[in-house]
């Protein structure tokens, strides 16, 4: 039975992050059953319970240090772990989980990382430093290969993949035919129209804050407006992160009732974990997202989306699925995305199809990093 460390962003109810440990896991056991897996996590008891597996706290240094020394493996990822957009502390936390399992003689494993953006002298040190050091590395996207390369990283090999969300297996529930307004529902919502009159199409809307930019809020508050009034549009506010997301959720959802009286929106209040969101997005007839998970969620269950960029890895996602943003967080206006959208809910069908099958072409490659990881324990 081979034995995993996993470190990553785990336990901060984040569907993203979530979803990216479920991958991981399932990746592993599809080729070895009897894996073990040890997950750090900032919330072990809620780890334990939505992934079955074992886990120690983040800051219980004990823990992970005997959980370590008999492991076959670290593998660190996946997700953005190392960057400094967000915190000038992820880089030394997460390189300092690398270098003990080092100095344990643990094998590391990069697993899926997604890099960068990385400004800081200290961290850009770090990650040449202990990027040389690891015994494999994948990354997933070429953004990321560039940047390890740039910083110094020179060994081993980089390999580049996929986020493991694309391979993650979408639940029956999330591959049903989608019915519009059925997602209301399932929210408690009373339908807006009479029976036999078509309802109106559900915009789903996926939002975090990022810096002091606040120009987008204003575009989506505005572009809902117009939605509203042309076709009498729903909203459903999806966050991927709580409480965070949620707090901006529901601001937002505030500001369009004011602006727009008699609006039929909705918010998922209560974090739900990935397979209840897959199914949410899937029955959305398109998503307007922030989250880089969030559109990778779209294109998985075969959603339409209209992506606001906020930084370089959700431009690397675009690249790699050949769509276009409607814009930046900086500078996006609300008829760039009622725009988008409506060129989304006009061609609904064929670019739910076209996503469906880049998300599953993606799938394959994201299962690579289990084969490499599981080829450092020994396993042929």
């Amino acid at each position: 039975m081979k034995r995993f460390v996993i470190s990553g962003y785990y336990g901060f109810t984040n569907t993203g992050d979530e979803a990216i440990l479920a991958a991981i896991i399932q990746h592993i056991r599809e080729i070895e059953p009897d894996a073990d897996f040890l997950v750090i996590s900032a919330d072990p008891a809620s780890t334990r319970k939505d992934h079955g597996v074992r886990a120690v706290a983040r800051n219980d240094l004990p823990s992970i240090v005997r959980e370590l020394a008999r492991a076959d493996l670290l593998i660190s990822g996946g997700g953005g772990l190392l960057q400094d957009a967000t915190s000038s502390r992820s880089i030394p936390y997460y390189l300092g989980i690398v270098l003990l399992a080092k100095v344990l003689g643990v094998k590391v494993f990069f697993y899926a990382q997604g890099v960068g953006p990385v400004r800081g002298l200290i961290g850009r040190c770090l990650v040449r430093f202990v990027g040389n050091i690891v015994d494999s590395i994948t990354v997933r996207d070429e953004a990321s290969c560039r940047l390890l390369r740039e910083l110094g990283v020179k060994r081993p090999r980089v390999t580049v993949v996929a986020d493991p969300v694309f391979g993650l297996a979408v639940p029956q529930s999330s591959l049903q035919p989608r019915r519009t307004g059925e997602v209301f529902e399932n929210q408690g919502n009373t339908r807006l129209y009479p029976a036999g009159r078509p309802a109106a199409p559900v915009i789903g809307i996926a939002v975090r804050r990022w810096k002091s930019f606040t120009q987008y809020q204003e575009a989506i508050i505005e572009f809902a407006h117009e939605l509203y009034k042309g076709i009498c549009a729903q909203f459903l506010f999806i966050p991927f992160h709580y409480p965070g997301d949620l707090e901006l959720s529901r601001e937002m959802a505030r500001r369009i009732r004011e602006v727009s009286n008699g609006a039929n929106i909705k918010i998922i209040e209560e974090y739900q974990g990935p397979e209840a969101v897959l199914s949410v997005v899937r029955k959305v007839d398109v998503l307007v997202g922030m989250r880089f998970h969030s559109l990778v969620f779209a294109a998985l269950v075969g959603t339409p989306f209209v992506a606001i960029s906020y930084d370089q890895k959700v431009d690397a996602f675009l690249s790699l699925l050949g769509e276009e943003k409607a814009g930046d967080v900086e500078n996006i206006n609300k008829m760039c995305l009622v725009d988008k959208t409506m060129e989304a809910l006009a061609r609904r069908a064929e670019k739910g199809h076209v996503l469906a099958e880049k998300a599953r072409v993606l799938g394959m490659k994201a299962r690579d990093a289990a084969r490499l990881a599981l080829e450092l324990t020994g396993r042929p």
